[in-house]
């Protein structure tokens, strides 16, 4: 009895270890692997424009409906939506497939956030990285923490933050140029 215990718990084991490196390599991809983002970002400024304020800050969170990284990544998702809000910052919540197909096609993956500052884009990417997208691979929070000197480096000339060589659980959006 004592060895069909032990190979019913190294069977179970193993298929949670399988289950796990499954999900890992399903889900786990580069968020923004052709640049899309990072090189047509005064696009994607014009086409978010009007989802933002002149001298408000703004926090545009974007998830695709069907994503099964939602799930993993939707409690740093809340934190860094109520990070925003103890920071004053306004939060507009949307849906990839709510987007015109011209606006979509500059979003590589999702879930993503983009920060403007007034109508100028300061960061465009991933919330995290790392197979769960969870706060303790944040890349969004130093950019909502720090909101003066994004603004004194925008004046300067400063271009929007893309990272887009970042790894995670992002699910690849079917309009994203190729």
């Amino acid at each position: 009895m004592r060895s069909v215990l032990w190979l019913a718990g190294l069977l179970w084991l193993g298929t949670v270890l399988t289950l796990l490196v499954w999900q890992k390599q399903s889900t786990t991809t580069i968020f923004d692997p052709k640049l899309v983002m990072a090189d047509h970002f005064h696009y994607l400024n014009a086409a978010m424009a009007k989802h933002t304020k002149e001298d408000t800050v703004t926090a545009i969170h974007i998830v695709s409906e069907d994503c099964f990284c939602n799930l993993s990544s939707r409690k740093h998702r809340n934190e860094v939506w109520r990070l925003s809000q103890a920071k004053g910052i306004n939060n507009v919540a949307i849906t990839l497939e709510s987007l015109p197909n011209e606006s979509a096609s500059f979003i590589p993956a999702a879930p993503a956030v983009l920060i403007y500052h007034g109508k100028n884009l300061t960061y465009a990417g991933p919330y995290s990285s790392g197979v769960f997208c969870s706060s303790g691979n944040g890349l969004v929070e130093p950019w909502l923490t720090s909101l003066e000197q994004l603004q004194l480096l925008y004046e300067t000339g400063f271009s929007p933050v893309v990272p887009s060589d970042a790894q995670g659980c992002y699910c690849r959006n079917n309009l994203y140029i190729t």
